[in-house]
């Protein structure tokens, strides 16, 4: 159960929050053995629990605020309520209150957020964790905001891209299945009396319009259902990094986000004085990347065991690779000439430049194909009216001719 509460400090400060707990009596015993009087406390509904991370231009709003909030050095209880108090969503400013309130009550920055972990996106806690120790919060936290632009304006371009084929095939699917539903049977009975058999491509409107009803609405289940199952955490990153990271266009730009996001935050690690191997394996923490992860982890090894990063002692098991081998190779040669920062900097924005564009061909490519699709559909169409009157008309002038 979850406990809204007022208490007291030693010192006579007033502290207010939420807490988890079994019973309002546990509940209360925590908050006494953190040395807190509690002078009020209630049992709240748990609304939230269970119920998907925030995400979209209200969590990304609310990054970004925390981000310049930590470069300010405003006391960040102080700033969350601040924040809370300008922000649209009701379920956001709940849960940015009680990350306030467990911050007065004592708990860490990242221990606050772990607690509120089912309204945020997953792991950002441990990232928020990463900025702490690389001693940049608030590079880490818009390191994060770039990719989640990125990814947005993505599906922004997706959908401009497709937006107006898919309503040309959506018509067009809805006439095909009037056609071979109620005007293309009846010409069965013309051509049965003229003892011929209708033209191939009508048939097969004909035929595939009798399925086709079930598969618009398999179709819309999938629609509707597939948004709910994508944020799952485990499948959520299934479908990114074992189908995502695989298509045209797409996933080129997902993979160079990814990476510059990889390079930013292990420049941050080198920056706060981390060695490499920490440094990597900080900065894949932060990504919360699986298969970054994994690649990753080959460099880490490399570098444990004594290696230097040579391109060609490094093998990925499996997967795309995201870590190509000039990265590793750049950041040994950087290493060695004392410019390691300055090299992940400008590598990281080649990647993110390199991302970008592959962003911009989106569209080039999506319109035309889509609309090649409608046009097929619209001639299979005009076909399947059309060929039966001259087929007709050729087997009645040929009767005559006979």
């Amino acid at each position: 159960m979850q406990f809204s509460y007022r208490a007291q400090t030693a010192a006579g400060a007033a502290v207010t929050g939420t807490l988890e707990a079994p019973t309002q009596a546990a509940a209360q015993a925590t908050l006494q053995s953190w040395s807190l009087r509690v002078l009020d406390m209630t049992a709240v509904a748990e609304a939230t629990k269970g119920s998907r991370p925030l995400r979209g231009q209200d969590f990304l709003a609310f990054n970004q605020q925390l981000a310049y909030l930590a470069t300010a050095g405003l006391p960040i209880e102080q700033g969350l309520r601040l924040i809370a108090q300008d922000t649209r969503s009701g379920r956001l400013a709940a849960s940015i209150n009680a990350v306030a309130g467990d911050l007065e009550a004592g708990l860490s920055l990242p221990a606050a957020f772990e607690r509120q972990q089912q309204n945020f996106p997953p792991l950002y806690s441990r990232l928020i964790d990463a900025g702490i120790q690389t001693s940049n919060l608030p590079g880490v936290l818009l390191n994060l905001g770039r990719h989640m632009e990125l990814i947005q304006r993505a599906r922004a371009a997706v959908w401009r891209a497709a937006s107006y084929p898919l309503m040309v095939i959506v018509a067009m699917t809805a006439v095909l299945m009037f056609l071979g539903l109620y005007v293309l049977p009846s010409f069965e009975a013309i051509f049965s009396d003229f003892r011929t058999t209708l033209p191939p491509l009508t048939e097969f409107v004909i035929w595939m319009s009798h399925w086709m009803p079930a598969a618009v609405v398999s179709l819309l289940i999938v629609l509707i259902a597939f948004p709910m199952l994508a944020m799952l955490p485990g499948l959520h990153t299934l479908l990114v990094e074992g189908v995502g990271f695989r298509l045209p266009i797409v996933g080129p730009a997902l993979r160079h986000n990814l990476l510059a996001r990889w390079l930013d935050a292990l420049r941050l690690g080198v920056d706060a004085g981390l060695d490499l191997p920490r440094a990597m394996s900080l900065a894949s923490e932060a990504i919360a990347s699986p298969a970054l992860t994994r690649q990753a982890g080959v460099l880490i090894n490399e570098l444990n065991a004594g290696h230097s990063l040579n391109a060609a002692s490094l093998h990925y098991q499996s997967g795309p690779v995201i870590i190509p081998a000039t990265v590793p190779a750049s950041i040994q040669l950087a290493s060695d000439k004392g410019s390691l920062s300055e090299t992940l900097a400008t590598l990281g924005d080649m990647y993110q430049q390199q991302a970008d564009s592959r962003l911009t061909l989106l569209p080039l490519v999506v319109t035309p194909l889509l609309m090649f699709v409608a046009m097929i559909g619209i001639g299979t169409m005009i076909g399947a009216v059309f060929l039966p009157f001259v087929k007709l008309i050729q087997s009645v002038s040929g009767g005559e001719g006979g």
